[in-house]
């Protein structure tokens, strides 16, 4: 007997799943950072612009040089520590407004040929020799079907769905436990 799971997902699966791949996915790490540099730089120029233009001409003056420097740094922390959650805030946000009434519901199935993905308006299989990692975390498991997307299964459908249905995967599954190119791991270990 194959498992069978009915799932609903929420926005708040979708934004978990990115979550953990800003924390672990080198793609969406990389996009963090070039949010954190974008950001810092906003902050260096526009604190730059804002002393010679409100300041007495002299950016790193006597008076000018320690508040300035103090503000650059205080700003660019900010944006450091809180790239991430500005961009998965306008994630969030993005997702609510095309969603409004949340996602269909899913149901999840596996067979000899792979998993398959079915709603009310559209049916996906994912063959097995497609289906990489599965990763799993406090409250869910993605099972990578590329280097980029995941199946999110949400632990909240129940131990006993959940666990024969993620055992299932990795059974069956020829790349379950192993990266998608050398050296590439999902996971963050």
């Amino acid at each position: 007997m194959w498992p069978v799971m009915d799932i609903q997902l929420t926005v708040g699966d979708r934004v978990e799943f990115q979550r953990y791949c800003f924390r672990k996915h080198p793609a969406s790490r990389e996009a963090v950072t070039m949010q954190r540099a974008r950001g810092i730089l906003a902050v260096v120029i526009g604190v730059s612009i804002g002393a010679q233009i409100f300041g007495d001409g002299a950016l790193w003056s006597v008076g000018w040089g320690l508040p300035i420097l103090l503000v650059m740094v205080a700003l660019a922390t900010v944006m450091w520590f809180g790239a991430p959650r500005m961009l998965l805030e306008t994630y969030e946000r993005r997702l609510k407004a095309g969603v409004p009434n949340g996602f269909p519901p899913n149901r999840l199935w596996l067979d000899e040929w792979g998993i398959c993905d079915q709603s009310a308006v559209r049916f996906t299989g994912y063959p097995w020799s497609t289906v990489g990692q599965v990763v799993e975390t406090p409250t869910h498991a993605f099972i990578w079907t590329t280097r980029s997307t995941a199946l999110i299964v949400p632990k909240r459908v129940g131990e006993p769905h959940f666990r024969a249905f993620i055992d299932g995967v990795k059974m069956h599954s020829v790349l379950a436990q192993q990266p998608w190119v050398a050296g590439y791991d999902v996971s963050g270990r």
